[in-house]
């Protein structure tokens, strides 16, 4: 019943929302897919400026042994859509590692 839980809040969560240009601030809409991520599906969330294992190609990644969500905020140059996009396919690749 919790993987259901996981699932539907995530699955809530990825419903599209509207999106504001360009911006570097975290915003509600950031905060709330991050507490949806961590609350939910029970996966830490770094944003990052630097992690090594963000590499010019990562957006971000999910890292199973560790239970983190990692944002390769420097590689997006900051984009929000792009941000926002990141975050919400990396917490979903942790509610489906969870789930299996």
């Amino acid at each position: 019943m919790k993987n259901i839980q996981k699932v539907i809040a995530l699955g809530l969560l990825l419903t599209p929302f509207s999106i504001a240009s360009s911006v570097k601030a975290f915003t509600p809409e950031l905060k709330r897919i991050e507490s949806v991520i961590e609350n939910h599906v029970g996966a830490k969330v770094l944003w990052s400026n630097g992690h090594k294992a963000c590499n010019r190609n990562a957006f971000g990644f999910y890292c199973p042994s560790k239970d983190i969500v990692v944002t390769c905020q420097e590689n997006h140059r900051y984009s929000y859509q792009e941000l926002v996009a990141t975050l919400k396919y990396e917490g979903w690749h942790a509610a489906q590692v969870k789930c299996n």
